[in-house]
């Protein structure tokens, strides 16, 4: 009689153990392939969708095409490679172009790698507003999605055609400064910086103020390791250092300012430390150093009224600071990010005090102020108060001239916070 021997617990365990161990290395590989799969498609897709883009811009005198629902029929886009495979079930539109091209001539932009031509992303269509907006047309920061390598990058092409995908923010409406410590930054054998190449394609370039007290350079800031989520900082410790635009002033339009900057704020000197000064118009933003952590938004403008907003502490450590200022009729709105958990909304708003005429908020032209000085990182504008030099570290800094939507800043503020993994 043959007697069968079957398995054994304990030898049922092992085997059930060793298929739980390899299918827990091998489905992140399989999920890595499948999204990797997906990638390729998405740069697929949006690199015919350039393609038909820049040949239609060749025939039509040089001019990006018009913004707007029919745009995709007007480039006989197949409905096939307007579908990313990362999107929700069911979008038949994963892609949107950018507005900010719209009946523009391609000689308008001197920098094509970096400008969004289309991405990832959908806009929350308002066909009945005025204007009209589309679910193809990203208008801003706000309209783009995250949703590659677990929500982390995005893919889109630029102007040049190339395709790539990144964990960078874009600039979508035209950032006019764009300084990040990780590109740009030409120092010397002691990590003095001599230059910070601006990022945005406005070609500035931020240098030491030699002709400011004081006048030696080797006042200049540094640039360091360790920053946040391993980024690189240029660091400002208090003694006047300091970096300027040239002759260059970033003067805002009719609508209003936005400075946005990931930064930690050093210690205190009894005294408000301005980390950004625009010059021309005004616009300080400031950390109030006798209260460490206290961010202060100012706008001093013509006829010597001046207006400061003080925001809640946000404690130690590298925080992504915002700061809009919308223009209206006969106001003018001063925001400031002013929560300690929720950085990304919940602000503070206050209101200046009505105009007494008109052209009160009329800037005027850049010659009226030349003795302000230009653009200033670190330090008052020209150094007319040394002692207000901005103690601490900038990993990432953004202007605009006109005042963002409370969206776009949302999503700027997420992203920037992602990619510095700020809570």
């Amino acid at each position: 009689m043959v007697i069968r021997r079957g398995f054994t617990l304990i030898e049922l365990l092992v085997v059930i153990a060793i298929i739980a161990i390899l299918a827990a290395i091998l489905f992140p590989v399989f999920g890595k392939a499948r999204e990797k799969a997906r990638q390729t498609r998405c740069l697929s897709n949006q690199k015919q969708i350039a393609l038909a883009i820049q040949m239609w811009t060749q025939e039509n005198e040089e001019k990006f095409p018009t913004a707007d629902d029919k745009l995709w029929s007007t480039l006989n886009i197949a409905a096939k490679a307007l579908q990313c495979a990362s999107a929700p079930p069911q979008t038949a539109n994963a892609y949107c172009y950018n507005d900010f091209l719209s009946g523009k001539a391609i000689a308008e932009f001197n920098n094509p790698l970096i400008v969004p031509l289309t991405a990832d992303g959908a806009h929350a269509a308002t066909p009945s507003s005025t204007p009209p907006t589309y679910d193809n047309i990203m208008y801003g920061a706000a309209d783009v999605a995250y949703r590659h390598d677990n929500k982390t990058s995005l893919i889109f092409s630029a102007l040049d055609g190339h395709v790539e995908t990144t964990k960078r923010l874009l600039m979508l409406y035209g950032a006019k400064l764009w300084l990040e410590a990780n590109a740009g930054v030409t120092v010397d054998s002691a990590n003095k910086i001599s230059q910070w190449a601006d990022q945005s394609g406005m070609g500035y370039l931020a240098v030491p103020d030699a002709g400011a007290p004081p006048t030696a350079l080797e006042y200049r800031p540094t640039l360091a390791s360790g920053g946040p989520n391993s980024h690189a900082v240029v660091h400002f410790d208090g003694v006047a250092n300091n970096l300027i635009l040239g002759n260059n002033y970033l003067v805002p339009n009719g609508g209003g300012l936005t400075f946005i900057a990931v930064a930690k704020p050093g210690g205190s000197n009894g005294n408000l430390a301005i980390m950004f000064d625009c010059g021309a118009s005004g616009f300080q933003f400031t950390m109030d150093t006798a209260n460490v952590g206290v961010s202060t938004l100012t706008y001093g403008y013509p006829k010597g009224k001046q207006m400061w907003q003080a925001g809640l502490a946000l404690g130690a450590g590298f925080h992504v600071y915002a700061g809009v200022i919308r223009f209206e009729k006969n106001a003018e709105y001063v925001y400031l990010d002013s929560n300690t958990t929720t950085k990304y909304s919940n602000w503070a708003s206050m209101t200046l005090p009505a105009r007494t005429s008109a052209t009160e908020m009329n800037i005027g032209p850049r010659t009226t102020y030349l003795t302000k000085g230009p653009t200033c990182i670190g330090m008052q504008a020209k150094g007319l108060n040394s002692a207000r030099s901005f103690t601490g570290d900038i990993a990432e800094l953004l202007w605009f001239d006109d005042a963002l939507s409370d969206a776009d800043i949302a999503t700027i503020q997420r992203a920037l916070c992602a990619k510095y993994n700020i809570p």
